[in-house]
């Protein structure tokens, strides 16, 4: 059986911006948490991501650029400090994990902060794919 909470804590653990996560199924159901959401600096970010409309929402968004431009995958979400990098590790699950953008970029020059936000998300998303079980790719 796969410990997603084991896994969870590998993936927050391997880089140093992040904080919190969880994985949940389609229907929105909450399968797994880890870290602490409150060392973030705006919680509300990733309490409106666990409600379950939202979880629905985000992983049949995703579902959907997969199928049509799977580069948008995974989604940034955020806002002032934290950053959120969402998206489907494989079908049938949401991964969700929340970090938080250090001050010298969040103070620095819109440009600045988009190619943060973008290497963020493709070192994020590297790190998940690597540690996400390979028998469940």
């Amino acid at each position: 059986m796969i410990d997603y909470a084991q896994c969870l804590t590998r993936i927050l653990g391997l880089h140093p911006e992040l904080h919190y996560g969880f994985l949940a199924d389609p229907s929105g159901a909450l399968i797994v948490e880890a870290g602490s959401k409150h060392s973030l600096s705006d919680v509300s970010v990733v309490d409106s991501t666990l409600q379950t409309e939202s979880v629905v929402s985000f992983y049949n968004e995703c579902i959907g650029y997969l199928q049509r431009v799977p580069q948008m995958v995974p989604r940034i979400y955020g806002q002032g400090h934290t950053v959120g990098i969402i998206g489907p590790p494989r079908e049938g699950f949401l991964l969700a994990v929340f970090g938080v953008m250090p001050v010298t970029i969040a103070e620095s020059s819109p440009e600045d902060r988009a190619r943060w936000s973008f290497a963020f998300r493709k070192r994020v998303w590297e790190i998940v794919l690597y540690e996400w079980p390979k028998d469940l790719r």
